[in-house]
């Protein structure tokens, strides 16, 4: 065999045996390919980072990173965030909101004024009561916060140290919870208090069906006393004759005392009602009876410390 036949004859010994590996590899990798899983659509578009956070409103909101300036649009937020002890995340804030901050304040009536002041301060995150208090800010940094209960209460101070990383915040809001639910459950069978809440701020000084602390008193066991159309406190269920309804709990601001002299002066037959009888007269904090969400927890446990003491022997706090 001449040198020339020898040369080819290994040339091609060489092609074939490369070509054999090209085709082992492809074969190789068809195989792997075959064998995985096809990544769902959604993962691909879901972020590594971060958490998503529901709303009061229900929207669904993205957050990349814990925010570093916040901004409460509504005055009822910032006792939350007190609580959870996350103020100093707090930099700005509508009139009235923790005024032993160091915060700007919003105009939080002006639409266009409050988004612009949001935008030159840099903010991360903004608590608004409704949507349509901001213009056109991004409404993916735009949370809703209206709770309606101490437990929706609860729920967004748990969001809180979700957001923030915090084991004790949510150790604090499970605890909180579970409190609450068992005072719950004693309270169902518990007697229910007629209770009638004066304040001069209130339309005719006494309180309406619609008013947010209704719910709360209904929750701590009494039934509610509101003003009627005669000027006269009737209870929310009908009753047999008006000295059914004479409340037998009052409860007025600190500030304004003298309501109980003007609602006898209004309907005398309160003079010989239970709670002037038996002095069921207590005092709260005006802010209690004019924003009692701003703090719904500390508000249900001081009206049912009033109504049932033996229940609520102490009102717990974050």
């Amino acid at each position: 065999m001449s040198l020339f036949s020898r040369s080819w004859i290994a040339k091609t010994v060489c092609y074939t045996f490369e070509l054999m590996l090209r085709l082992v590899g492809i074969l190789w990798g068809i195989l792997l390919l075959g064998g995985c899983k096809m990544v769902p659509s959604w993962l691909s578009e879901a972020p590594l980072i971060g958490i998503q956070v529901t709303d009061d409103k229900g929207r669904k909101l993205y957050l990349p990173t814990a925010p570093k300036r916040v901004a409460l649009a509504t005055p009822e937020a910032f006792p939350l965030w007190e609580k959870a002890g996350l103020a100093e995340r707090v930099v700005a804030g509508c009139y009235g909101t923790g005024e032993n901050t160091r915060i700007f304040f919003l105009r939080c009536d002006d639409s266009l004024s409050l988004t612009e002041a949001l935008y030159r301060a840099q903010i991360d995150w903004v608590w608004v009561t409704h949507l349509s208090q901001i213009s056109t800010f991004p409404e993916s940094k735009v949370y809703v916060y209206h709770p309606t209960s101490p437990e929706a209460w609860l729920r967004h101070f748990r969001l809180l140290g979700e957001v923030y990383d915090s084991k004790a915040i949510l150790h604090i809001a499970d605890s909180l919870m579970q409190v609450l639910q068992f005072h719950k459950n004693q309270i169902q069978d518990a007697r229910r208090f007629r209770v009638a809440v004066l304040s001069p701020e209130l339309p005719g000084g006494v309180l309406t069906q619609s008013h947010p602390l209704v719910p709360l008193i209904e929750q701590a066991g009494g039934t509610v006393i509101y003003k009627a159309a005669d000027n006269r406190p009737v209870a929310l269920l009908p009753p047999d004759s008006l000295i059914q309804a004479l409340p037998e709990v009052i409860i007025l601001p600190e500030n304004a005392q003298e309501a109980v002299n003007d609602l006898i002066r209004i309907c005398p037959e309160v003079y010989n009602s239970p709670a002037v009888q038996y002095k069921r007269i207590f005092t709260v904090p005006e802010a209690m009876i004019r924003i009692p969400y701003a703090d719904p927890l500390q508000t249900l446990y001081t009206l049912l410390y009033i109504l049932h003491p033996e229940i609520a022997k102490a009102s717990p706090n974050p």
